[in-house]
């Protein structure tokens, strides 16, 4: 009996450094941010605009070399022209747009991407991150004929690293309200506030989800 027990205490022990090299990496915070500033430096754009893009697994950990990425200022500039142009800008790892206004209704940027979204998707286990300027909006990407709601979940379902980025609450919207009800549709999916802390720039995580 007692050999039994430290058998099971030995295969604990053994088992433990495998049970923690399992556990699936996540977004760090402050890479997240630095991505985030990279969007509205390289980028340009004045008003509502959002983004997805696939990075490399490593662009998303701590101490990341973002100087390395395939998306130079050069290309991201010309993506925040096209997108300041109307257009939505669509390629294998990055898609972008802006809202587009009409004289009765606009489009909102999240819902002029969620067609192009599984392109961003299609190569596993490597990092999404998703970036609106400002939250998805109650009453229309949240709820209704034109809402995200495919979109947050396809994202959720992402194998790898995965997070929802926005910075400013959408105006006239409860935060709180907001965090709710994107929990009632992807509570898995990573969310965070990216702002400008008294400490330091960081992303603030409001939902844990699941990597």
């Amino acid at each position: 009996m007692v050999f039994t027990v430290s058998l099971r205490s030995l295969l604990l022990v053994c088992l433990l450094p495998l049970c923690i090299q399992s556990v699936d990496e996540t977004a760090d915070p402050q890479t997240l941010m630095r991505i985030v500033e990279m969007f509205e430096t390289r980028l340009n754009v004045k008003g509502q605009y959002a983004v997805a893009i696939r990075l490399e697994k490593e662009e998303c950990l701590p101490k990341a070399d973002l100087n390395s990425m395939v998306f130079d200022r050069k290309k991201l500039q010309e993506i925040g022209v096209d997108i300041l142009n109307g257009e939505i800008s669509v390629s294998d790892d990055i898609i972008a747009a802006k809202y587009k206004q009409f004289d009765k209704y606009t489009d909102h940027s999240e819902f002029r991407l969620k067609n192009y979204l599984n392109k961003v998707l299609a190569k596993e286990d490597q990092c999404v991150i998703y970036f609106s300027l400002n939250s998805p909006c109650l009453n229309k990407c949240l709820n209704g004929k034109y809402n995200i709601e495919n979109s947050l979940k396809a994202l959720q379902s992402y194998t790898g690293i995965k997070a929802f980025l926005f910075k400013y609450v959408y105006e006239g919207d409860d935060k709180q309200t907001m965090v709710e009800r994107m929990k009632a549709i992807a509570p898995n999916l990573p969310l965070f506030q990216c702002r400008y802390t008294i400490e330091q720039p960081t992303c603030v995580q409001l939902l844990k989800g699941s990597t």
